[in-house]
């Protein structure tokens, strides 16, 4: 049986430019990721039996954003 060689999807990294501002794919699945975990996460806290306080969410997805940003621009700079 002969194997066919993998191919690689080839599509266009920026979703979409504002001026001179482009947007990235992965940017907007950040994006999206930190938006639902956010809102999920406020669903759970809203809950009675809940140990943690919508506030005390913001304040963690904030921080993770932050981190990501960072540790990401650490990482690039490094590797």
């Amino acid at each position: 049986m002969r194997r066919r060689p993998l191919v690689y999807p080839d599509f266009n990294p920026i979703a979409f430019e504002i001026g001179p501002l482009q947007i990235r794919w992965y940017g907007l699945m950040y994006l999206l990721g930190f938006l639902v975990g956010w809102l999920g996460a406020r669903y759970r806290a809203k809950r009675t039996d809940s140990p943690i306080e919508p506030a005390q969410v913001d304040d963690l997805v904030f921080y993770a954003a932050v981190g990501v940003i960072v540790g990401g621009r650490v990482g690039y700079m490094l590797l």
